[in-house]
């Protein structure tokens, strides 16, 4: 196993421990004391180390897409209703990750609310944390590691500056693992959904079914089943090894986009930057 590897699963365990925790808002780290630098002060430290940095990894999580109004995953808001009332009046699950975990009543149920939640995500546009985002780094070369499944970073940038290291909604992979493949999930989707209409279920004949061994499909992402690590996974790790050792002497930045304390990436105060140990020229 990796350290990229070893490091992903970690903090999917640590997460899996503290997930009501995180639901709540609240985190079980015990925090520093010491007081934080004011508001601008943080501010000017970030713009400055991002104008010196020769190179930039950026670690994107769902801080983002939350701020940009993607917070149905965790809680019964307005979102979540909008997009997955029918599901939680029948069911009472609130928030769209507790959905995955429910126990539908038939297969084509269940397969009714997996494709509405990618197909929200799929279909949704590109949030403003994420255009402010790239509004900051106009014109630095940079890589993208994100823990993100919901495809707002590849609607920006090429695929080959972005990891996604759990997964993509974009993509089946058998819920057996029997092959190692993935393939596209973007137009059953949009035909599942299509074919749903305001019902809650697909029509048998839909449900997404492995080319290989027959056995149901699943989303390409981890989570919720047999997570496939293969060759597509393998992938995303080289991607950003291969950026990190082609730039190792280089000023390498490694930012994290912290926006609990605004809904802009613009306005955030809790940017976290640092310079790698050794590629800091001062």
């Amino acid at each position: 196993m990796s350290f990229y590897e070893d490091l992903v699963l970690q903090t999917q365990m640590g997460y899996s421990r503290n997930r009501s925790v995180y639901a709540s808002g609240k985190t079980p780290v015990k925090l520093s004391q010491r007081a934080p630098l004011s508001y601008s002060e943080q501010i000017d430290r970030c713009v400055r180390r991002i104008q010196q940095a020769e190179c930039i990894v950026v670690g994107g999580a769902s801080g983002l897409s939350a701020a940009g109004g993607g917070d149905f995953y965790y809680g019964d808001t307005p979102s979540f209703r909008r997009h997955f009332g029918k599901y939680a009046d029948k069911y009472g699950f609130k928030g769209a990750f507790d959905g995955m975990y429910s126990r539908f009543d038939t297969r084509e149920e269940h397969w009714g609310y997996i494709a509405t939640f990618l197909d929200t995500t799929l279909n949704a546009p590109v949030r403003g944390p994420y255009l402010d985002l790239d509004e900051i780094l106009k014109g630095k070369d940079l890589h993208i590691l994100t823990t993100n499944q919901d495809t707002q970073f590849v609607k920006i940038y090429k695929e080959e500056q972005v990891s996604e290291i759990q997964g993509d909604h974009r993509f089946f992979q058998c819920s057996m693992c029997c092959h190692d493949g993935t393939w596209d999930a973007v137009e059953p989707v949009g035909e599942m959904t299509l074919a749903m209409g305001e019902g809650t279920s697909i029509p048998t004949e839909m449900i997404p079914r492995c080319p290989k061994c027959g056995a149901e499909a699943f989303p390409w992402v981890r989570g919720y089943g047999n997570f496939l690590q293969g060759k597509r996974y393998d992938g995303e790790y080289e991607k950003i090894s291969g950026y990190i050792q082609k730039n190792a002497d280089k000023k390498l930045l490694f930012l994290e986009p912290d926006t609990q304390s605004a809904g802009c990436v613009l306005h955030f105060c809790k940017c976290r930057v640092r310079f790698s140990a050794g590629a800091d020229r001062g």
